[in-house]
C-alpha cells in the first residue's frame, strides 16, 4: 500500500486507535497526583494484607454494534493514538472486582432492562455473578450501593473472621 511507503519515508508509524470516552481523556495530571497522594497515605496509616486491597472497575460487554477499527499515521516518537467518541447510550456493564493477593469477588452484571427476569438466573452462574438492570445498562449510585452492601461487606466480614483488619476498596470516580 501506498500508506506503508509514505510512513517509512517521513518517519511515520502506522497505530491502531485507541477509542477513549471524552471523560477519560480530560483527566489531569493534578488530580492522578492527588489520587496517588491519597492512596499513599492511606498505605502509610494502614497495615493492609494483599487479600483485602481490593480494585473494583467497570467496563463495557457484549456490544452489539459492530465498531470500526481506525489506524493513525503518528510519528515515531508518539506512543499512544485515541480517538475521542460520544458515550454509548445503551450497553451492558460489568463491575469485576479483584484483590492485589488475586482472589476475587462476585462480578456485578448490569443489563439494560426495566425489570429482571428470574428464571436467568441460575444458581451456577449467580455464585460468581450478579445481576441487576437499569434503564440503560450503566452502573449508578443505587446499584453500586447495593453491591456493596448485599455482597461486598458481607463477603469481607466473612473474610475477616472478626478481626479488626483494614480493607481497602480502590475504584474510579466516575459520576
Amino acid at each position: 500500500m501506498w500508506v506503508n511507503g509514505f510512513a517509512l519515508r517521513n518517519e511515520f508509524v502506522i497505530k491502531k486507535v485507541i477509542n477513549l470516552e471524552q471523560s477519560r481523556v480530560y483527566v489531569t495530571l493534578k488530580e492522578m497526583k492527588s489520587f496517588l497522594d491519597k492512596l499513599k497515605d492511606s498505605f502509610q496509616k494502614n497495615s493492609y494484607l494483599p487479600e483485602f486491597i481490593f480494585n473494583c472497575d467497570e467496563t463495557v460487554v457484549g456490544s452489539f454494534k459492530k465498531r470500526n477499527t481506525f489506524v493513525w499515521l503518528t510519528p515515531k516518537d508518539k506512543n499512544k493514538t485515541h480517538r475521542i467518541f460520544k458515550k454509548i447510550n445503551i450497553h451492558t456493564t460489568l463491575l469485576v472486582t479483584i484483590s492485589a493477593s488475586g482472589s476475587h469477588l462476585p462480578s456485578l452484571l448490569i443489563t439494560p432492562r426495566k425489570t429482571l427476569v428470574k428464571s436467568y438466573l441460575s444458581t451456577e452462574i449467580t455464585n460468581d455473578l450478579c445481576f441487576t438492570h437499569g434503564p440503560k445498562g450503566w452502573i449508578t449510585n443505587e446499584n453500586f450501593h447495593d453491591w456493596v452492601r448485599d455482597i461486598f461487606i458481607p463477603l469481607i466480614t466473612e473474610r475477616r473472621n472478626d478481626q479488626n483488619i483494614p480493607v481497602l476498596l480502590v475504584l474510579d470516580g466516575h459520576s
